[in-house]
């Protein structure tokens, strides 16, 4: 019970971050939006996963590191080269 709860608060989440992408009027709201929504949903659907699956337990926890730490400096990344260019205009 607690995996599904988990796996579609993750989707939810996905789903809000896909839907504030369209939404968006700039790109750096779009990047806001899908930056923040997508790490977190991923989280939430590897954890859940996790709870059932718990032979793979390792791998899991891994992967959900790598997009913790990997989603954040993506989107940074991302929105410092927006910024830089829009400063030589």
């Amino acid at each position: 019970m607690i995996s599904i709860i988990l796996v579609s608060a993750g989707l939810l989440l996905t789903f809000y971050g896909t839907v504030g992408l369209l939404r968006a009027k700039n790109t750096a709201q779009k990047l806001h939006f899908l930056g923040v929504s997508d790490t977190i949903g991923s989280v939430l659907i590897f954890t859940g996963i996790a709870i059932n699956w718990y032979e793979v337990l390792a791998k899991i926890i891994m992967v959900s590191l790598i997009t913790l730490i990997t989603g954040p400096l993506i989107s940074h990344i991302i929105a410092r080269s927006i910024i830089q260019k829009e400063d030589r205009k």
